[in-house]
């Protein structure tokens, strides 16, 4: 049975708190690559399984 880790729930609740500032820059028209969102979430995702 598939059961979802606490990574992935903070994964979740990372992106979920994210997506109004996604909103914001998209409205801005910032030029804010989405590239650079997954390697900030990814380094987020790396230093929590890397406490240290």
């Amino acid at each position: 049975m598939y059961y979802i880790t606490k990574l992935e729930i903070y994964v979740i609740h990372l992106f979920i708190s994210l997506l109004p500032i996604l909103k914001i820059c998209i409205k801005k028209h910032l030029k804010f690559e989405i590239g650079d969102v997954f390697k900030i979430i990814f380094v987020l995702i790396v230093q929590s399984l890397n406490p240290e």
